[in-house]
């Protein structure tokens, strides 16, 4: 229906909206993938010399220095973390959200016979297909 056109038009534009300013920085950067390389030389390090680390029993603190340097590592993965759940779930939440709204407003047309079951049931299958597509 012509009624419908603001809702086809609607959601691919909210999701190119979020997409432009995702990847332009607005709403959430994309930080560095942490890089693995310094707490593997340390291990190998530690490995190389563990003669020595036992000998003067440094055991302990290469144990304590092996999880700060970890936890790190860890801490600099959660930014990227957040940005992947946040680009995630903003597409598979927008169809539902739409499709609730549509529900709400326009339930009440087809109770009064002023919109055909099968428009509002071919629009909220349009809903899904369209935030599927972009879903990839």
């Amino acid at each position: 229906t012509p009624a419908m056109t603001w809702a086809v038009i609607t959601m691919p534009a909210v999701m190119i909206l979020w997409s432009l300013l995702r990847d332009s920085g607005y709403i959430c950067v994309k930080p560095p993938e942490p890089s693995k390389k310094p707490i593997t030389n340390f291990v190998s390090q530690i490995c190389d010399n563990y003669t020595i680390i036992a000998y003067y029993f440094q055991r302990p603190a290469m144990n304590e220095k092996f999880a700060a340097r970890a936890t790190k590592f860890n801490d600099d993965g959660i930014p990227e973390a957040v940005y992947k759940m946040n680009s995630e779930f903003f597409f598979d939440w927008l169809a539902p959200l739409f499709v609730g709204l549509y529900i709400a407003f326009y339930s009440p047309l087809v109770l009064a016979k002023e919109l055909p079951l099968g428009t509002f049931l071919a629009t909220i299958s349009v809903f899904k297909e369209v935030s599927s597509n972009f879903e990839d």
